[in-house]
């Protein structure tokens, strides 16, 4: 099959696979938070990413699949769990530097104006993947206290002073 053709075969279980990790994932990681810090409301976010019951980890394993796939058929704009993800990744980046949250949909998608949104976005996305990985492929490794300790050590260390952040204090 020529390289375009298979660009454009589905996998026929794809797209209800991604509808269903986008049901599931959805509802938890859009719930108000109420934690008293900035840094533990997007904690409370990104650890519903990690694998860190038996619902994520059948997630994960989805999420694996659809990847898969993905690696050996390269769809057309990208792939979608991960343009998915680095939005998610993205907006909590921008809360942590002061950002108000996006109010379109599809708003997240396309790279923040910030530079140090984008440089964090990236390496919050490659440290939570690899901190899943971690999870799964090597049980009983990385505890989820240990996961979660990790993950909010990396999110205090994101520079909170943005532009967004100087203008509402008038620096």
């Amino acid at each position: 099959m020529p390289a375009e053709q298979r660009a454009h075969a589905a996998w026929p279980g794809q797209q209800q696979t991604t509808d269903t990790l986008r049901r599931r994932a959805l509802p938890r990681v859009q719930r108000p938070r109420t934690a008293g810090s900035v840094v533990e409301g997007v904690a409370t976010i990104v650890e519903e990413m990690l694998p860190l019951d038996a619902g994520r980890r059948e997630e994960y394993a989805l999420w694996s699949a659809v990847v898969e796939w993905e690696r050996r058929h390269p769809p057309e704009g990208g792939s979608v769990t991960w343009n998915d993800q680095r939005a998610l990744y993205r907006r909590c980046i921008a809360a942590l530097r002061g950002y108000e949250p996006t109010r379109e949909p599809d708003q997240a998608t396309l790279p923040h104006p910030d530079a140090q949104v984008e440089l964090w976005a990236a390496l919050l996305h490659t440290f939570v993947d690899g901190l899943a990985s971690q999870i799964m492929n090597t049980p009983g490794e990385v505890s989820a206290g240990t996961a979660a300790q990790l993950l909010r050590s990396l999110l205090q260390a994101v520079p909170a002073d943005s532009p967004a952040t100087r203008r509402t204090t008038g620096s």
